[in-house]
């Protein structure tokens, strides 16, 4: 891959690291399971609508391009349930290989933490990563084996084995329009800057999905599920319309990506906060 190199301007306005790879105050987010263990109305993923996971290689193809560009605050290891990955502890190696400077989150649903192996949690603590638990107990109705007991559990667990990790205790907004239940999504129609000044998907983490990187991982997530048949592409064909980034983009280019800003596309999300 041939790097953009960056003009005497450029380097007085970005931070580089020694290796002269752009310092961005975002993190870099990446699916690494499809599937879920739950059923959330509210699911930014549609994990609802989908199974499967990505194989290591296919993850690792994505970031390395990524990796020899960018210096992220963080890896963000998502789903899905990211703890069903089956090949999860390789996973992280490798990732953390390409990305040794940067932290690594994992999000989970907390489901799974009673049954990952001890190897994988021994990992995540050498690597001093942080698990974001999100607490769901209000979405019992939508899978019944979750228990949040168990979760409880499961984050006793964590604590033991001196694991960081927070739970999540905010609310939740629907970001999608499903007039009959589980039918398949539309987007809202929404006014755009209102929808935009209740976000916060675009100032997390850029997306990363077929190797190009999105400024909101929902919209990253949108083109992701129409590829795979989940979403269709005419009733969200203004999504079609927003111009990812390759890992060969200018310095000001990704820059400009990571500002989060107001685009057309966040007429997509609602404009109003529907709590779960």
């Amino acid at each position: 891959m041939t790097t953009t190199k960056s003009t005497p301007e450029q380097i007085s306005k970005y931070d580089y690291d020694k290796k002269g790879r752009l310092k961005i105050k975002k993190g870099l987010e990446i699916v690494a399971v499809y599937g879920c263990t739950m059923q959330c109305p509210h699911c930014s993923h549609y994990a609802t609508y989908k199974k499967g996971y990505a194989s290591t290689e296919a993850c690792i193809a994505q970031l390395k391009p990524w990796a020899d560009r960018i210096v992220p605050t963080v890896i963000v290891l998502s789903g899905g349930e990211v703890f069903l990955h089956p090949d999860l502890e390789n996973l992280i190696k490798q990732v953390k290989a390409l990305f040794p400077a940067c932290g690594l989150w994992l999000p989970t649903n907390g489901s799974m933490l009673l049954k990952t192996k001890d190897t994988v949690f021994e990992l995540l603590k050498q690597l001093n990563a942080h698990i974001v638990v999100s607490r769901k107990q209000h979405c019992q109705n939508f899978r019944k084996e979750y228990d949040w007991q168990k979760v409880l559990e499961g984050i006793e667990r964590l604590k033991k084995l001196g694991i960081r990790h927070s739970v999540q205790h905010c609310s939740w907004r629907r970001l999608w329009n499903s007039p009959d239940g589980y039918a398949k999504p539309i987007p809202f129609n929404s006014n755009p800057e209102k929808a935009n000044k209740g976000c916060g998907y675009d100032k997390c983490a850029l997306f990363l999905h077929g190797g190009k990187a999105y400024n909101c991982c929902f919209l990253g997530v949108v083109h992701e599920s129409i590829e795979m048949g989940v979403l269709d592409k005419d009733a969200w064909a203004i999504a079609m319309e927003y111009v990812p980034l390759s890992a060969d983009a200018t310095d000001d280019e990704i820059m400009d990506t990571c500002d989060s800003k107001l685009i057309p596309q966040c007429k997509m999300c609602p404009d109003f906060w529907e709590d779960f």
